[in-house]
């Protein structure tokens, strides 16, 4: 018996190890590709003359969302009327399955996702705080009905299953586990909209916001 827990023990250790090594390698090529991602010609950047619609990333320890604003406030004037969507886990977010244990399940289990909208502003998921970091971009009109539909269509339906203040969450299409979390559906939905952002270099937090920092730069001297 003794015998036999060891070699159990000798096995989780062999496998815990071949999984750290994949996903330090996952970690490496998300950095050595990720500065190399490029955006959807003729969606972004904008052309000088055209509407552009702001919008803003935010990212925090765990998490990212994105915000939007209106058509009718396409520069973003108005903080109250900005509207962010995130994705999550749903027994992380929803049911109080926090901790060590509830974050290894929710990144090595699929389990099932929700996606969150809030309205009125610059609450960021789980907390009542300012995010870590934002990113201000601006997207064509094209690419920010794209961005709009891309989002909506991550709903697996338009019930919604909670509501809290305003905050509404609705079951996701998709299961979210480690090659499908928030920086991944994050990352689509910026593709969507022609940014330079792509999501399989956003397996990690700082493998997004790497791509976030170049997209601004890009916008930069696309101005200048």
């Amino acid at each position: 018996m003794l015998r036999l827990d060891r070699e159990m023990k000798r096995r989780v250790v062999k496998w815990t190890v071949r999984v750290v090594v994949l996903l330090m390698t996952l970690y490496g090529f998300s950095l050595y590709r990720g500065g190399f991602s490029a955006p959807i010609r003729d969606l972004w950047p904008p052309d000088r003359g055209d509407q552009q619609f702001k919008i803003v990333i935010f990212t925090d320890g765990l998490h990212s969302e994105i915000g939007v604003w209106p058509e009718n406030d396409a520069e973003g004037q108005r903080s109250q009327s900005l509207e962010s969507w995130s994705y999550g886990e749903r027994g992380y977010y929803m049911e109080g399955k926090t901790g060590v244990i509830g974050m290894l399940r929710a990144t090595l289990i699929p389990t099932a996702g929700v996606v969150r909208v809030h309205r009125a502003g610059w609450r960021f998921t789980g907390t009542q705080n300012l995010p870590d970091k934002t990113w201000e971009l601006y997207v064509s009109r094209e690419g920010y009905d794209r961005l709009l539909a891309h989002v909506r269509a991550q709903c697996e339906s338009t019930n919604v299953i909670f509501a809290t203040g305003r905050s509404e969450w609705y079951d996701a299409k998709h299961s979210y586990h480690t090659f499908h979390n928030c920086h991944h559906w994050t990352a689509r939905a910026l593709r969507a909209a022609g940014l330079p952002v792509w999501s399989s270099h956003a397996l990690f937090r700082w493998s997004l916001e790497k791509q976030l920092d170049r997209a601004v730069k890009m916008q930069r001297n696309n101005d200048a």
